[in-house]
């Protein structure tokens, strides 16, 4: 059995670490297909421990194996400026796990994050590997970083093949035509929950993801929440700083003062306990600024998260989006704004949609494409 080594910001549910939830998502479900299509993943987490440095090892139920090494833990004492000293030891605590676990002739998987750029550069200016980069967003779009932007298109030139989460990343980013294929998010539908562990006395509408004001999507979802009638809740689950939880905290407050419907803050969920709590929901808000920049080149994972979960999902209406192959299963609204949000939230709630067969068909689509690239490159 070949194996495939699959690096990224990996997590379990309960480990103490510092990941961000649609990643992990994202990278539970394409290792799952790897593992599914007749490779042996192993998955190198890379991710901060807050608890220990030591590195642990984990076998899956499904047979996928894990190592995780936290590289991104506390400095130390040192003379140097804490920023420069922690750069240096994360770039080198970073590749020399790498460099212990992979060797000459390896297939890798690469969740691609500005993180890594440094360290993978260097691990293939020593060993020859077969690099299969997964592009879900170019991340200087998202900071409005240009001497990022270039950084992070020059390292993709290093790639043997890619995992793309939107065809339109595709044709900016794969301009030599290298094998890759799309993966818009997780198209496995979710375990069925039955017990409720909400009340089911109103309607619950849930945003699931970051947030970061940047992407709009929290405060969006939030204020929406004045414009809905008295028995809908809008369940705001996301990560951010304690800066940022502050901020939503006070958006929310202000949207319950001044409207019917009602907005909640339930901090962060994970694996089956967020699983359970999205099913006990009826709609899913995909709200996300439609102007920055990074929506011509990423899609919104949570958009598969809540159709896995069966829930029917509203979104703003982008290219990137409306042009996917998930498109027929969206209620969409046209602009960023509270109260068209609502009205396409009631309208979802009344014309509900189903994407069970769209995922099941996508779903299998992938796993064949996917199995193509990786036997093209082990």
């Amino acid at each position: 059995m070949s194996v495939i080594y699959y690096i990224g910001h990996y997590d379990l549910k309960d480990e103490p670490r510092s990941v961000s939830p649609a990643a992990v998502t994202m990278m539970d479900y394409v290792s799952e297909v790897i593992q599914r299509e007749g490779f042996q993943c192993n998955i190198l987490s890379c991710a901060s421990d807050v608890v220990s440095h030591i590195e642990k090892k984990v076998v899956l139920n499904d047979g996928r194996k894990v190592v995780f090494k936290s590289c991104f833990g506390k400095v130390g004492k040192t003379n140097l400026p804490k920023w420069l000293h922690y750069a240096y030891k994360r770039k080198k605590s970073l590749f020399q796990f790498l460099d212990h676990h992979i060797n000459d002739g390896d297939t890798v998987i690469l969740y691609h994050s500005l993180v890594y750029i440094d360290a993978i550069k260097k691990l293939i200016s020593r060993k020859k590997i077969h690099l299969i980069i997964q592009v879900c967003e170019i991340y200087s779009d998202v900071i409005n970083d240009n001497r990022q932007k270039q950084r992070e298109l020059d390292f993709f030139k290093l790639a043997d093949g890619f995992i793309f989460s939107t065809a339109h990343l595709g044709n900016l980013i794969n301009i030599d035509n290298k094998p890759s294929c799309v993966c818009l998010g997780t198209y496995k539908i979710e375990h069925s929950y039955s017990a409720a562990s909400l009340t089911n006395d109103c309607i619950n509408v849930v945003y699931a993801g970051t947030l970061d004001p940047r992407k709009g999507g929290a405060t969006a979802a939030a204020t929406a929440a004045a414009f809905l009638p008295k028995d809908y809740t809008v369940h705001v689950l996301g990560f951010g700083s304690q800066e940022e939880i502050d901020h939503i905290c006070s958006i929310i407050e202000e949207a319950n003062a001044q409207g019917n419907g009602k907005a909640i803050f339930e901090g962060v969920k994970r694996g089956s306990e967020f699983n359970h709590f999205v099913q006990n929901c009826r709609i899913g808000l995909s709200t996300q600024e439609p102007t920055a920049k990074f929506n011509a080149t990423s899609f919104p994972s949570k958009v598969l998260m809540y159709m896995a979960n069966g829930l029917n999902v509203v979104s703003i209406d982008i290219p990137a989006i409306r042009q996917s192959a998930v498109s027929p299963a969206i209620t969409f609204y046209s602009k960023q704004e509270p109260d068209k949000i609502a009205k396409a939230v009631v309208e979802a709630v009344y014309n509900p949609k189903s994407p069970t067969e769209i995922l099941k068909r996508l779903d299998k689509e992938f796993g064949e494409k996917l199995a193509f690239l990786l036997n093209n490159e082990v």
